[in-house]
């Protein structure tokens, strides 16, 4: 459904004349952060907080064509909404079976949410990210990933309406600075990567890729020691 929602969400922006890039940031990561927000929900009504805080125009003879001038808006509107349904549907027992995993493993609910269900819950970002490139829609490859981040930091504050006493936060691990670091650490690294253009293309993309993932699973397998 991911793979759909990027060509679904290119169609809208083309026919409507609407920005990719604030398709890609306002508009897909809503969706597709909407498995997260439900966990975070649902992991707070369960008392769980570890759980919680875890294409283009072508131009022909100077003439611009439509990319898809047969398909129609208004029926894409509809796709649009019957695949976030779904991507939202899936999410509900998610929840459950991981506070069950959690325990039956002993892997412990810190590093269930920061590992497996965080990466679960990402996919329909992955999807959507990695259509949106195949199909050249790089704004809205770019967009999906930054606004899905934005939308990120908002899920503990969804989970405490839900949660009942004190704020979430007091009750979490304080393993998850462990996590909290290595999003500052890698954010400043895109930072960087967007400011600073180098002439060196193809080195530049090795180093900061092999550093972002190296320091993903050193993070991970920090917390899993500790756990």
């Amino acid at each position: 459904m991911g793979s759909k929602l990027s060509i679904y969400s290119d169609v809208i922006a083309e026919k409507s004349g609407t920005e990719r890039v604030w398709i890609g940031v306002a508009i897909i990561p809503i969706i597709t952060t909407l498995p997260e927000i439900s966990s975070g929900i649902s992991a707070a009504l369960i008392n769980a907080p570890n759980l919680s805080f875890k294409k283009k125009n072508k131009e022909n003879n100077g003439i611009i064509e439509e990319s898809y001038k047969d398909i129609s808006l208004s029926k894409t509107y509809i796709k649009f909404l019957i695949a976030s349904l779904i991507i939202i549907i899936s999410a509900w027992e998610m929840i459950n079976s991981s506070k069950s995993l959690a325990h039956i493993t002993r892997l412990g609910t810190t590093f269930w949410g920061t590992f497996f269900l965080a990466i679960v819950t990402s996919l329909p970002e992955l999807v959507c990210v990695i259509t949106a490139v195949k199909i050249k829609a790089y704004d809205l490859a770019i967009g999906i990933v930054f606004g899905a981040n934005i939308i990120n930091i908002t899920i503990p504050f969804f989970s405490d309406v839900f949660y009942f006493g004190h704020p979430i936060l007091n009750d979490i691990s304080n393993y998850h600075l462990i996590s909290i670091f290595t999003v500052i650490i890698l954010s400043g690294v895109v930072i960087v990567n967007i400011l600073y253009q180098s002439k060196h293309v193809l080195l530049k993309k090795m180093i900061s890729s092999v550093f972002i993932v190296s320091l993903y699973f050193v993070s991970i397998l920090i917390i899993y020691n500790l756990h």
